[in-house]
């Protein structure tokens, strides 16, 4: 099947859902300084934005943690893990709390520190405006962890729900502040005010039966705690590499001379405009291939991150149109100065030829993370980020002068891609010729082929072909006729009663069928029915990402002598 309709679905639904959720982690700090900087004087807006990376700093640590739990989330409630999803998100909330509490006491002494010396009228500002972010450190940070696992519970619609409200009561107490002259502390204390409000929604969700967002004291904490870390340890790294770029090139811009200090401002705030839509597109790709790749999936796998790549590319080019149509305005509002705006302008340029090469690079990025290549997703993160950036702004700044910076964002990319196209080519032997090759699978599950992968649509004729096909199949793997019965009637069973009853439109559905034998015969079936049916107590059933799993395991017991033949043949 050329087109997976499965997983085109999941991403019409998820992909922009992800990225509106990812955009809690910056939408504070633009909120308040920007509203701020419109309707407050100048010398009240300097102090409120100088600490705002404060904001920053906690949105992206409560970003780690809600993105890597709930990725740990959905591949449980895949698998079937319904009590283990559970633990997840309240090891997630206990941590989010905690990290909030840390912040908390940050924010009060770096705010007393602050207000010491000669307490100028700025400091008092900052002070307050610092003090509020403390206090909206629990609320901030448990909104974004509970609104990442509303989206993976399969309540999308709440989700974007809590996510406007925020948005709307965050804007509306700012002006309040604004209005009745309450200070920075009122700027600051609207992110708690909205915060509190949208986790005020959560419990219409807890109220569903069958919900996995329910609260009961966690087990292994500790344990949760490390698996969750771990899971979001690329978002910490990938963030201080970037930390790391940006220093080292206004480091060489303020040293060699070059007169464009501030030129990298526009692009900056371009990029943190777009961080949203390559977290999105990132964790796409470790939630479809954390799912995929336990279950041997090879096919699903590499449709994932085709169509993934498709869906991107289309989001990333557009963002590069606009971004070059509208450069010119967006170097005049934030750049002063016509030598330093033309530098700007050029650098903008240059980086939104970048966009679309920084999604693929995400998305590769964050596959191999979750394919087992851990290691090598971590050297490249920083291969591409901070080594190449280095090496290709020292190599080619003596030629191009500044121009080498500019076009440094665009050959990074590249020449990472390059590099994991020399890396497939090493360790496949032969040229990558697709996705299949790139990915570089690997393991017990990959190294053999399953005796069966295929799928139908939602329609009784193809399932009477799918099952003489599978029942081929499974006869020249010299199993039994019991298995094979058993085998064919719970397939038949699944499939037939999906597609007799559990869809509610007349539309065309996919059905996944996946067969492996490793201990013994595993079948996994997948489709995108919202109905429920009746099936056997020795099939389990799972529900992640509106995909239904049902999992059939044939004890190899049932093995006939000449299956053991074949093998060791």
């Amino acid at each position: 099947m050329v087109q997976n309709l499965l997983i085109r679905n999941i991403l019409r639904t998820y992909l922009p859902i992800t990225i509106l959720v990812s955009l809690i982690s910056t939408v504070a700090t633009f909120i308040n300084t920007f509203l701020a900087a419109i309707w407050l004087s100048g010398e009240d807006v300097v102090p409120i934005s100088v600490p705002s990376y404060l904001t920053w700093f906690i949105s992206i640590t409560g970003s780690m943690v809600a993105t890597g739990s709930s990725i740990l989330f959905s591949r449980y409630l895949a698998h079937g893990r319904s009590d283990n999803a559970i633990n997840v998100y309240n090891v997630a909330m206990i941590v989010g709390i905690i990290l909030g509490l840390i912040f908390f006491a940050i924010c009060l002494i770096y705010s007393y520190l602050i207000q010491q010396g000669d307490t100028p009228l700025s400091s008092i500002i900052s002070a307050d405006y610092v003090s509020a972010m403390g206090i909206s450190a629990i609320p901030l940070i448990v909104l974004q962890i509970a609104v990442m696992f509303l989206r993976m519970d399969n309540d999308r619609p709440l989700a974007v729900t809590c996510f406007a409200v925020f948005i709307i009561i965050d804007i509306a107490s700012v002006w309040i502040t604004i209005q009745e002259r309450l200070g920075s502390f009122g700027v600051g204390i609207s992110v708690a005010i909205g915060s509190v409000v949208a986790l005020m929604l959560l419990p219409v969700h807890m109220r569903i039966k069958g919900r996995n967002m329910v609260i009961r004291p966690p087990t292994d904490l500790l344990k949760g705690m490390k698996s969750m870390y771990r899971i979001g340890f690329r978002s910490i790294l990938q963030r201080v590499c970037m930390t790391l770029r940006y220093y080292f090139l206004n480091l060489f811009i303020s040293t060699s001379g070059i007169v464009v200090v501030g030129c990298l401002t526009a692009q900056s705030v371009v990029l943190h405009l777009l961080v949203p839509i390559f977290i999105g597109c990132a964790i796409m790709s470790t939630v479809l291939s954390g799912t995929f790749y336990p279950l041997g999936d090879r096919r699903s796998l590499n449709d994932s991150i085709r169509e993934l790549s498709k869906a991107s590319l289309v989001i990333t080019v557009l963002m590069m149109v606009l971004v070059l149509i509208l450069s010119e305005d967006i170097t005049d509002l934030l750049v002063s100065g016509e030598e330093k705006r033309q530098a700007a302008l050029t650098c903008l340029r240059w980086f939104a030829f970048s966009i679309p090469t920084t999604a693929l690079c995400m998305i590769l990025l964050y596959m191999y993370h979750s394919t087992k290549h851990k290691m090598m997703s971590n050297v490249l993160i920083v291969y591409r980020s901070v080594i190449l950036m280095f090496v290709i702004v020292l190599a080619l700044s003596p030629v191009i002068d500044e121009n080498a910076i500019w076009i440094s964002f665009l050959l990074s990319d590249l020449l990472m891609l390059a590099t994991v196209v020399v890396i497939a080519c090493i360790r496949n032997h032969r040229f990558p010729t697709s996705i299949d090759d790139l990915m570089m699978l690997r393991g017990e599950k990959y190294d053999v082929p399953p005796i069966y992968s295929g799928s139908i649509h939602n329609d009784k004729e193809e399932l009477k072909s799918m099952l003489i096909d599978i029942e081929k199949a499974l006869s020249d793997h010299s199993l039994s006729d019991e298995v094979i019965s058993s085998a064919l009637d719970g397939i038949k069973d699944v499939v037939g009663k999906t597609i007799d009853h559990a869809y509610k439109d007349p539309m065309a559905h996919q059905i996944d069928v996946l067969i492996r034998m490793d201990d013994g015969l595993n079948i996994v079936i997948k489709d995108d029915s919202s109905g429920e049916i009746d099936i056997s107590e020795d099939i389990k059933q799972a529900k992640s990402l509106d995909l239904n799993f049902y999992y059939i395991n044939i004890d190899s017991k049932q093995y006939s002598d000449r299956s053991v033949t074949a093998q060791n043949s």
